[in-house]
């Protein structure tokens, strides 16, 4: 269109040249081709089909003009190599180069607006956060290139995200899914990986970690030499190995975002606020499914205890929402990120879960954050640096919501009563309750346990005198350290 509207314009109205290397060329014709696309450019997005937007707009003015410049620098490396390449492709208006030199130089733009892509990787692209994730990506592939997925058994909805998003990469540390997915990977050219340190010269200006549990770890921790920000959504991996996660992100220059919804909420209420004045800082919890309803927690199953009344979330996370073990980790992996004592930090019960976190300055003031229970917004939100535009907000719904707050009792919510055992809060005492916990819930998960049993055998063992001994012998020193914690704990779970 550009080459048309040059041709005619310039043939119709003339006037002063454009430039010497190309005498043919007009202004009048430089003004046409760009009037010609453009106007092309608006009739094709009267297609229903097509949402127009000001940006898709000022990138076709861009275009018409490189394509035009194209044409020129063109003309002149012809003219340099005294070639003109007049065939008949088109009679009577040059040859075959004269139709392609605009589109060449377009292409070459694309390819460096391709470049100019935000690269993304996402570590468990298949559970809900990843799920979440890529919806919000999908809208928008003009800014974000999604280069690595992984998985560790839902192979078929994997193979999906690939054939959508086509990466790079996926990481499957499971040699049962990488069977499963290799010949897929070698037909489309998606390179697996199986250990996150084989990759080379590659960074990613973001990073998703949402692999569920203490399977997160080290594949959180051999990420970020590769990322320049890292979301992490894994509470299990902060808890269990915040030491070295922070080091690894000191070292290599990576920022680091939350979020989980309450730590999301927490980092932008304190952010450039002094540490010192805040009194008390409040994670709000839903209550679970269970939450002020009269019923045999005993008799419990696992599908039941899964149904979150308000999230769409994972088993393990929904099981932990449910007996409010979930906000006592929240408590622990807030004061390790936000380098704040336990006693700092308050569990409510907030059965709306749209006020995610509200902190209590010394001055007076609190401040709490609001948002729809929809974990796409603080994950939208950190992918765009607070600068995402949710066109599905309801207007006024702030106003049309009542919001009851309840303090939780530790005979109706044993779970609480852990924040209380001084003696096992602290680095070793956070990691052994993280991982027995996760170790009984797969129990529960199972059918091998009570819904109950959960918090109760966790807060027999963290009585015990076997815990006791192994605090006072045992120190995290290296990463393997957690690990044979994990192995410790697997032996006083029945």
């Amino acid at each position: 269109m550009t080459d048309i509207g040059g041709y005619i314009f310039g043939k119709l109205i003339g006037g002063p040249k454009l430039i010497k290397i190309s005498p043919n060329k007009t202004w009048a014709g430089l003004f046409g081709s760009i009037i010609l696309s453009q106007f092309a450019f608006l009739i094709f997005f009267l297609d229903p089909n097509y949402k127009f937007s000001i940006s898709i707009l000022l990138s076709q003015f861009i275009l018409s003009i490189i394509g035009q410049a194209g044409d020129i620098i063109m003309s002149y490396v012809k003219r340099l190599n005294n070639k003109k390449d007049a065939s008949n492709f088109i009679p009577g208006h040059g040859g075959f180069l004269d139709r392609v030199d605009g589109l060449i130089w377009i292409m070459i733009f694309g390819k460096f607006i391709n470049l100019m892509k935000k690269k993304v990787c996402i570590l468990g692209s298949t559970g809900s956060i990843g799920v979440s994730t890529l919806n919000i990506l999908s809208n928008d592939k003009k800014n974000f290139q999604v280069v690595l997925l992984s998985a560790n058994k839902n192979f078929k909805l994997l193979l999906k995200q690939a054939k959508v998003f086509k990466p790079k990469y996926i990481y499957a540390n499971n040699l049962i899914l990488e069977n499963k997915i290799k010949y897929f990977c070698k037909k489309n050219k998606i390179v697996i990986i199986n250990d996150l340190n084989n990759l080379k010269k590659i960074k990613f200006d973001i990073t998703v970690s949402a692999i569920s549990g203490i399977a997160g770890l080290l594949p959180t921790i051999n990420i970020i030499k590769f990322s320049r920000k890292i979301l992490i959504a894994n509470k299990e991996s902060i808890i269990c190995g915040w030491k070295f996660i922070s080091n690894e992100l000191k070292k290599y220059n990576c920022i680091f975002v939350p979020i989980d919804s309450e730590h999301f909420s927490i980092a932008n209420l304190i952010e450039h606020k002094n540490k010192n004045l805040i009194k008390k800082i409040y994670l709000l919890a839903s209550g679970g499914p269970f939450f002020g309803k009269s019923i045999n927690l005993k008799k419990v199953t696992p599908v039941q205890a899964a149904r979150h009344p308000n999230w769409k979330m994972g088993k393990k996370i929904s099981i932990d929402s449910a007996n409010l073990m979930n906000k006592v980790l929240e408590v622990i992996e807030a004061s390790l990120i936000f380098n704040l004592p336990i006693n700092k930090f308050k569990i409510m019960i907030h059965p709306q879960s749209l006020i995610h976190a509200i902190v209590e300055f010394r001055n007076g003031l609190s401040s709490m954050l609001y948002h729809k229970n929809d974990m796409k917004i603080p994950i939208a939100n950190s992918l765009y640096e607070n600068s995402f535009l949710n066109k599905e907000v309801e207007q006024n719904n702030l106003f049309k919501k009542n919001f009851s707050f309840y303090e939780p009792i530790s005979k109706n919510v044993p779970a609480i009563k852990i924040l209380k055992l001084t003696k096992v809060l602290n680095e070793t005492g956070f990691i052994i309750i993280n991982i027995i916990n996760e170790i009984l819930v797969a129990k529960f998960l199972n059918n091998r346990i009570l819904f109950t049993d959960i918090v109760y055998k966790l807060l027999n063992i963290l009585n015990s005198k076997a815990i006791k001994n192994y605090l006072k012998s045992n120190r995290i020193q290296h990463i393997n350290d957690v690990f044979k914690a994990y192995n410790f704990c697997r032996s006083l779970v029945i």
